[in-house]
Order: C-alpha cells, then structure tokens, then sequence
C-alpha cells in the first residue's frame, strides 16, 4: 500500500511539471532563435539592374592622393629645368660639371671647369677631363659623386648609366644598356630603360628595378614617392605617380613637353595650333581641380584646369627664382607673366641655355650651320661674364 501511494504521487508531480512546462509564457523566457538560412534574392534581368553609386574607398584614392602632393620647392624647381634641358652640365660653387670640347676635337667630353680666375678667362690647367670617352646627359650631382647617362662620343647613343668622383677617381659603369631621362631622389636613381619603362635602382647600381611595364617620356622623380612623366599611350598627356601606392593622375588631355613644377603649379609646352613647329607655355594649379567620375575604374578622378599662354616660343624654358626664360636666351620675364613668354626658337637658335640657378647662367653658343662653337658662362651675382671656344 505504502509503494502504491509513494507511485501515485510520483505520477501527479510529472503531470504537474509537464503542465507548467507547457503554460509558460514567452514573457517569462526570451529562446535562442535558430539558426536561419538566407538564400540571396534571384539577380534581376540585366535591362532591370539596378546601378549603384561609387563607394567611398575606392573613388576617392586619386583625389586623395593629389590632394597630398606636397609640391617643390624652388630650388627644386631650378633643378628640374636644368633637368628638362637634358642635364649637359652643372655649376656648383665656382665649377662647371659637364660637357666640352677640347680644341681641334669635334666631340665633347666630360669636364671639371674651374670659374675662378683673373680677367673671367678659363685657363688651360682650370681643366679636368673626368671621362674621356664619353659624352655626359641628364647629369647629376650628390655629395663629391656625378652621375651621368654615358653616351657615345661619336654617335650620341645612350650606352648605360656611371658614375665618377668630382676628381676623376672611382669612375665606375652603374648600368649597361640604353637609357634615358635620369633622375635621383633621396637613394635612389630612376630612369627609363631601352623599352621605356621607368626603372628605380640603387646609387651604387644595386636592384635596378622597373616601377611599370608602360613607355614613358620626360620621367622625372619629384621625391622617392612621387614621379611625373608623359604617358606614350594616353595621347602623350602628363601624369603624376605615386609609387607606394600606384595612384596615377592624369594632368591634361592634350600632349605635353617640357614639365616643370612651381610649388604645386605646373607648367609644360603644347603644341602651337597656329604655327607649325612653335609651341606655347601651359600652367595648370595642381591643388586646385574639380572631380569626375571615371565608370571604367570606378572612382573619382581630378580634373585640372589649363591656362595657355598668348605667343608663340621655342617650347624648352627655364623657371629660376621669380623669373621665366625661353632656352634660347631671351630676355626673362617675371614668372607672373609667364603667359606673355615668347621667342622665336622655332625659327632658328643662336644661344642655348644649358644651366640656370640664381648664380650661374651656362649657355652654348652656335654658328650659321647650327653647330655648337663656344660656352658662355654668366656670373649673376659678379655681373660678367666668360666666353670660352670650343673650335678655332
């Protein structure tokens, strides 16, 4: 009797817990919900897809990008103009770097030219031929180091990259091959290859490097980040470059020559619609642009706008402190003005201006069949200058 009760009860608790279990309220127990599968809806037709705005990452890189170009100082300025004139010689201190001709030859060299001297004339043991058999462009200097592209005396072909001493001493071949257009900044060398390519190497001529597989002119290396060339493919238009992280600014749509960068404005040569063979200058702000938007990259892309001077010059110029100057030696006018810049270069050429800085104006001087005859070396501070031929 005592198991039969002891059972009954036993059974009322079940049936008690079972009908508490099953009149609880939701109120009372919040459950876990189940995991639930999301199947994406169908893709719509392709007539009735809808478009998206651009995202954000991706469209604002290039505006980014420009907006933090950081511009060039004018000291840097005057180096790349001497740059754009191809780098035959520089002046630091009272000595000429560069190209010259000894007397009775008819191909230049490579010399060290001391400026100092009684009555402005260069005498004969001021002269020190750093390299012989070759003929330097694009040279340039860091520390007691030159280096130069090497060409040939007789030909004038490109035959690679070497570097000397100031002195003459551990002359050295960097680079063989052809190649243009070179450049430093802080440790490195940046240069255009035989196919065009731009190529970032070392100053001794370690891990040269090529930054894009794409021709390219005018390839200049404003910093270790930042490269401005001419894009051989995109209607010779100019672009900005930044290596880090391969932004690429396209800066006109017209072909442009001759860059030069101002602190952020920059100026190039384009095409005379007017006169065949003649040129006018050009000047876009790079920290001022517009945006539009790109739908094969699908970003945002800056656009400049380009003031074009009045007249007619030779297309190759020189920016110096507050000043602007055709290459063919006219009179410079204030930089301000640079829309009024004229000459007549594309007519013929009598004076070449090789070097500009705010001390030393090197020129090359031609006779009536146009060949180089004697350099001219101007002393802006002292006010003289010096006359030294090349061919008797």
């Amino acid at each position: 009797m005592k198991h039969s009760f002891t059972a009954l009860i036993f059974l009322i608790c079940i049936a008690l817990t079972i009908s508490a279990c099953a009149g609880t309220g939701s109120a009372d127990i919040t459950a876990e919900p189940e995991p639930t599968a999301v199947f994406p809806e169908p893709s719509p037709e392709p007539d009735d897809r809808y478009d998206p705005e651009p995202s954000a990452p991706p469209s604002t890189v290039l505006t980014d990008a420009i907006a933090e170009f950081p511009g060039l100082s004018a000291k840097q300025t005057s180096a790349m103009s001497s740059w754009a004139q191809y780098g035959f010689g520089l002046v630091e201190g009272n000595t000429y770097y560069g190209r010259f001709f000894l007397k009775g030859e008819t191909t230049p060299m490579l010399f060290a030219i001391s400026l100092k001297s009684e009555k402005y004339e260069i005498k004969a043991d001021s002269r020190q031929i750093l390299d012989s058999e070759h003929s330097p462009k694009y040279l340039l200097k860091a520390g007691d180091v030159l280096y130069y592209i090497m060409l040939d005396r007789y030909s004038g072909e490109s035959l690679g990259i070497a570097k000397t001493g100031t002195d003459g001493s551990d002359a050295q071949v960097l680079y063989q091959g052809k190649c243009s257009f070179l450049s430093s900044a802080g440790e490195k060398l940046f240069f255009t290859d035989s196919r065009g390519f731009p190529v970032c190497m070392d100053m001794n001529g370690g891990d040269p490097e090529a930054i894009l597989e794409r021709k390219v002119f005018y390839l200049y290396a404003l910093s270790e980040d930042w490269l401005i060339f001419q894009d051989d493919a995109d209607n010779e238009s100019l672009h900005l470059y930044r290596i880090s992280d391969g932004a690429d600014i396209k800066l006109n749509d017209e072909a442009g020559f001759n860059p030069v960068i101002v602190g952020t404005s920059l100026f190039f040569s384009v095409r005379d619609p007017e006169i065949n063979g003649a040129f006018r200058i050009a000047c876009a702000d790079l920290s001022s642009y517009g945006e539009r938007y790109d739908e094969d990259t699908d970003r945002f892309v800056p656009v400049f706008t380009v003031h074009y001077g009045e007249k007619p010059f030779g297309g190759e110029f020189y920016i110096c402190g507050n000043t602007i100057r055709a290459m063919n030696g006219a009179e410079p006018i204030a930089l301000e003005n640079w829309a009024e810049l004229e000459d007549d270069a594309y007519e013929s050429v009598d004076r070449i201006i090789r070097y500009a800085s705010e001390k030393w104006i090197v020129e090359e001087l031609t006779g009536k069949d146009g060949g180089i005859t004697a350099m001219m070396f101007h002393d802006r501070s002292g006010g003289y200058a010096s006359v030294i031929r090349w061919l008797n």
